[in-house]
């Protein structure tokens, strides 16, 4: 089992074989850490002729492993990789190839370092080119992460932010320069056409309350990330004003124990009741999120979001979902009421 390390490379001596693109990547690498490189190559890369690398033959590049803390093999030829790499490690030497299991002791790692962390990133191989854009995702994560810790008084609420969604996130983000929100209760799911019903959601509502931040929030235990009453009391430390909208066909545990946290916690809310006869044609029969026994041909299942559950628990019956409608979500835009 590997175990990464962070090692320094100030003025230590790292050899390199071959003089193609990825030793011209590892040079620059070792160069921007402070190294001294000596290279032999055939051929160089036209870009070696402005780098600060020493240019020697093979007796040389072995003369100078006896020094080095690092050598690395990137020629074409396995052979030649194997027997460098042997021949380094001879002089205790650290070992790193440009392909797998040639013989090498070390993997690099794709790198980004900050004032306050390192962020380090290896796909083995299966994506080398994705390291880049992963460090940045999680750059602006972290940066997120740390704006949101550094304005928490209770830092016990510290941890809670871990499990916090990317769109939760970037929507406390915006929600401390609005420093005012609304955040839609649903009982959700985790299907992706649901997430993507929930962005319909949450665009139509910033369009018409651009001073608001907006998101929604699943209250079903089985697909949220954390419980609402931990939301609420992030959200109350940080001082938002947050109005939150319950969207419901009818009354049940969920929206009671919902209304008791908010009511708790101080926050303003309101509920809006979905018609299901807005969606049906008059005297068309239709099932609600609850299983019946006996469902009879002509009925349509509804939903408020697209639930997976409910197409295979009724695979015959038509499926609608009333977040998959413009006008149901304009409607509930419309009767939204921010209490600030």
């Amino acid at each position: 089992m590997r175990i990464c390390l962070d090692i320094e490379f100030e003025k230590e001596i790292v050899c390199i074989l071959g003089g193609g693109k990825l030793a011209l990547r590892k040079a620059k690498q070792f160069l921007e850490a402070g190294s001294i490189i000596y290279i032999s190559a055939l051929a160089y890369e036209e870009e070696f002729d402005a780098l600060p690398v020493h240019k020697v033959d093979r007796d040389q590049l072995h003369q100078a492993l006896k020094e080095a803390k690092l050598a690395i093999a990137c020629t074409d030829d396995e052979q030649e990789n194997r027997a460098f790499l042997k021949l380094a490690k001879t002089h205790k030497v650290l070992t790193m190839a440009a392909r797998k299991e040639q013989g090498q002791d070390t993997l690099s790692l794709t790198q980004l370092r900050l004032p306050q962390m390192v962020l380090a990133s290896s796909t083995q191989g299966a994506f080398p080119v994705a390291n880049r854009y992963l460090l940045q995702d999680w750059q602006r994560r972290l940066s997120i992460l740390g704006m949101i810790r550094e304005k928490l008084s209770d830092h016990s609420l510290c941890k809670a932010l871990l499990d916090l969604t990317e769109e939760q996130l970037f929507f406390l983000q915006e929600a401390l320069k609005q420093e005012q929100a609304i955040v839609y209760l649903l009982h959700g799911n985790a299907s992706l056409k649901a997430h993507r019903q929930c962005e319909n959601l949450v665009r139509s509502a910033k369009e018409k309350w651009n001073h608001y931040a907006v998101t929604t929030f699943f209250l079903a235990r089985k697909y949220k990330n954390m419980d609402l009453e931990t939301w609420c009391a992030i959200l109350k430390d940080l001082n938002i004003q947050t109005h939150f909208v319950l969207l419901f066909w009818q009354r049940g545990n969920y929206v009671d124990q919902a209304e008791k946290i908010l009511t708790s916690y101080s926050f303003s809310k309101q509920c809006i009741f979905l018609q299901p006869q807005t969606l049906v044609k008059e005297n068309q029969k239709y099932i609600l999120h609850t299983q019946s026994k006996k469902v009879e041909k002509d009925c349509i299942v509804l939903s408020i979001l697209d639930s997976p559950y409910m197409r295979k628990l009724y695979p015959d019956h038509r499926f609608i979902a009333a977040l998959d409608q413009d006008k149901q979500i304009e409607r509930i835009v419309h009767e939204t009421h921010p209490a600030f």
